[in-house]
């Protein structure tokens, strides 16, 4: 979707943001809190309208957007985000995805990425640097240690954080 488009949208409002053309049923819930020359951050909510963590989204990934819609009716009060959302500073270009990725390091947190061709990747970010990203993936399956993935960061279309599955992952190897 166009820039000039996107940042035309109120941001007190809540959408559905459809981003996978393969899948024009599924759409993504919440609020569009920031918009980047090539991204735009949401906090995002499952279908029981429950918190489901910050998501980047490549603006030319989104062939929709719905407000006030059926559906989202029943989203009318949301739970309140329970941090507030990385703060990104570059609005230009991938810097803003290098800055989410980075900022996701800093903070130790576990990330999803999703690659242009639709793979998810969940891990720890290990380095941002020279158009590469190194994560120390997870197993699909059990969330072990799965060795490390090399990614260009032009392939990357969404990242997240925060989400209910890499909370659980997270409170899975704690224990």
């Amino acid at each position: 979707m166009k820039l000039q488009h996107l940042k035309k949208l109120n941001q007190a409002n809540v959408y559905e943001i459809y981003s996978d053309i393969e899948d024009s049923e599924s759409c993504y819930v919440g609020f569009i809190k920031e918009t980047y020359d090539e991204f735009i951050m949401i906090d995002s909510y499952d279908h029981e309208g429950r918190f489901h963590g910050y998501r980047l989204i490549a603006n030319e990934q989104i062939f929709k957007i719905k407000s006030d819609s059926k559906y989202l009716a029943k989203y009318n009060e949301l739970e309140p985000a329970p941090s507030p959302p990385p703060q990104l500073t570059n609005k230009n270009n991938h810097m803003d995805m290098v800055e989410f990725l980075m900022s996701s390091q800093k903070n130790h947190q576990l990330t999803e990425l999703t690659l242009e061709w639709g793979e998810d990747i969940n891990g720890s970010i290990e380095s941002v640097a020279d158009n590469l990203v190194i994560i120390n993936a997870l197993s699909a399956e059990d969330f072990q240690a799965d060795g490390q993935c090399f990614i260009e960061l032009d392939s990357i279309n969404e990242a997240a954080i925060q989400t209910k599955t890499l909370n659980f992952i997270t409170t899975k190897n704690r224990k």
